[in-house]
C-alpha cells in the first residue's frame, strides 16, 4: 500500500523496519517494507558472478584506461560501458573485447566527433594490456 506524502515534506530510504520513503516521477510516496525475493536461481547466481566479474576488471584497469572508456562512453560512464561489454561477451560465451576502446574505437562514432575519436586514438596507445581470466 502507498500512501502519498502531502505534507510537502521529502524522506528517502527506510523509515523504521516497517516504511520506506520513495519518489517516482516527482510524487514522493510512504509504503511498507517488503523483503525483497532472492529466489538465487542458477541463472541468477550466474549473472552476479559475471557482475562481480566485470567488476573485479574494471578496478584492475589503470588510471588512464578508465579514461579511455570515460571518453568512448556516450550517454552512460565508462564504467558502465565497461561493465555492460563485459556482461555481454560473458552472456555470449566470449571473452571481453577490452581492446574496443584501447585501440580508439568509439562506441557511438555518429555521436562523437572526429576530434574526440582522434584524442581516444591518442590516448590508446598509452594504455597496457589487462590480461583477464576466461569465463566459466
Amino acid at each position: 500500500m502507498r500512501i502519498s506524502n502531502t505534507m510537502g515534506n521529502r524522506y528517502s530510504g527506510t523509515m523504521g523496519k516497517e516504511t520506506v520513503a520513495s519518489s517516482w516521477k516527482g510524487i514522493h510516496y510512504l509504503r511498507e517494507y517488503t523483503i525483497p525475493a532472492d529466489p538465487k536461481t542458477g541463472p541468477q547466481l550466474r549473472h552476479r558472478a559475471l557482475f562481480a566479474r566485470a567488476v573485479e576488471a574494471w578496478h584492475a584497469l589503470d588510471t588512464r584506461q578508465k579514461e579511455v572508456y570515460d571518453r568512448a562512453a556516450v550517454g552512460m560512464t565508462g564504467y558502465n560501458l565497461f561493465i555492460r561489454d563485459y556482461i555481454e561477451a560473458g552472456r555470449n560465451g566470449r571473452e571481453p573485447e577490452i581492446a574496443h576502446a584501447a585501440v580508439g574505437a568509439p562506441r557511438r562514432e555518429d555521436k562523437v566527433n572526429d576530434e574526440t575519436a582522434k584524442d581516444i586514438r591518442e590516448d590508446a596507445t598509452d594504455c597496457p594490456d589487462i590480461p583477464f581470466s576466461t569465463f566459466e
